[in-house]
């Protein structure tokens, strides 16, 4: 007759990992927390979104630089149609931000693009 050992399982191990897996998400959400949603926030969001398109900043997961040309030009677009729908509700240190941002990503798109050559 062949006996088989019943294998041991260690369950420590897995309410540490749930231990775990649950700290970790309240860590995060308590980063979130602490983060105000303001327009400097969003604006921030837009522009990173817009250099990482033109080549300008490595993309953090992959550590690359690429080009996305039409999506920069869809970045600064949607930045543009943000500097619209908003003219006279900025403060002038908010517009003068956005008009500087936005001359400097459509400088950076016209170098990269090549237009004019």
């Amino acid at each position: 007759m062949v006996e088989f050992k019943r294998k041991k399982v260690d369950e420590d191990w897995k309410k540490q990992a749930v231990m775990e897996k649950e700290k970790i998400s309240q860590e995060e959400e308590s980063n979130f927390s602490h983060q105000q949603a303001s327009f400097e926030h969003l604006l921030s969001m837009l522009v990173t979104q817009a250099f990482l398109q033109l080549g300008e900043m490595e993309n953090p997961v992959t550590g690359y630089k690429t080009l996305d040309l039409a999506g920069a030009k869809f970045s600064i677009d949607m930045l543009k149609v943000l500097q619209e729908k908003t003219q006279g509700n900025l403060t002038d240190e908010e517009e003068q931000a956005m008009k500087h941002i936005l001359y400097q990503l459509q400088m950076s798109y016209v170098a990269k693009a090549g237009v004019g050559s």
